[in-house]
């Protein structure tokens, strides 16, 4: 390799890290991967739903759980 093609190969490499770095900047102060930043959000929407789904499931067969006992009382205590 020529002290040319040395110098070349350096000032493209140089170019591509100068690059990278303004990549990185742009990725450490949030302007960068939209789709992942999309995705986040995406994955937090889906927990919060995961969370409201759960307590609204729980909280419901508690409801109905309760209701059974308090129907199986009524109908004991009219036979009665």
């Amino acid at each position: 390799m020529t002290e040319d093609e040395k110098n070349d190969l350096l000032l493209e490499l140089k170019g591509d890290v100068k690059h990278l770095l303004e990549e990185w900047k742009n990725v450490s102060n949030g302007r960068g991967f939209p789709r992942c930043a999309e995705r986040g959000e995406r994955i937090k929407t889906l927990e919060g739903n995961y969370r409201w789904l759960r307590n609204t499931f729980f909280g419901g067969a508690t409801i109905s759980g309760l209701l059974s006992i308090g129907v199986a009382v009524f109908a004991y205590v009219t036979k009665s």
